[in-house]
């Protein structure tokens, strides 16, 4: 149990910085501030040069292994 207390206490810290930890007032400012890191985030996902090469339907249909696999490479540029 000293195992599992460390591992998620190692993951909690790495993923909210260390949220289990905080006192009731550190937790309502994290809370506070977190809906603006969280639009922040999603409009740096959705802006136009993440998303120039797909289409509103190729977002809604399921890809194949093949077709992620070749838009990666055509990201990186890889010959």
């Amino acid at each position: 149990s000293l195992v599992t207390s460390v591992i998620i206490w190692v993951k909690d810290l790495s993923a909210t910085g260390g949220y289990l930890n905080m006192t009731p007032k550190q937790r309502e400012v994290y809370d506070a501030n977190r809906p603006a890191t969280d639009r922040l985030e999603r409009e740096k996902l959705l802006t136009n040069e993440s998303t120039s090469d797909l289409s509103a339907d190729d977002l809604l249909q399921p890809q194949s292994d093949i077709s992620i696999r070749n838009r990666y490479l055509s990201r990186i540029g890889a010959p």
